[in-house]
């Protein structure tokens, strides 16, 4: 059985970010509710805490892709920093890569 988790956004002040599908096989998606053309920075850490992705993101069309190629099946945290040194996180299940 695979459970699945509701897309609770991420949100400071006005800005809002969603993630999705979760649980996902290491491709998703994140939405940004309101457009910002600065780039954001994205870091994905194991459940022990090992960097396995760092990155800076773009939206277009208030939207962006993520893809984790270097990990397992497993909960994994995903912390967006905006321009505004806002921090943004995210608990999310890998079910197979």
């Amino acid at each position: 059985m695979i459970q699945t988790f509701p897309e609770f956004p991420a949100t400071i002040g006005t800005q809002q970010y969603k993630l999705f599908p979760n649980p996902n096989d290491g491709n998703m998606t994140i939405k940004q509710l309101i457009a910002d053309a600065k780039p954001v920075d994205a870091e994905i850490t194991d459940i022990v805490g090992r960097s396995i992705y760092k990155k800076k993101l773009l939206f277009n069309g208030n939207l962006a892709n993520l893809q984790v190629e270097n990990g397992s099946p497993g909960m994994y945290l995903l912390q967006l920093t905006d321009s505004e040194k806002r921090i943004f996180k995210f608990k999310f299940v890998v079910s197979k890569l």
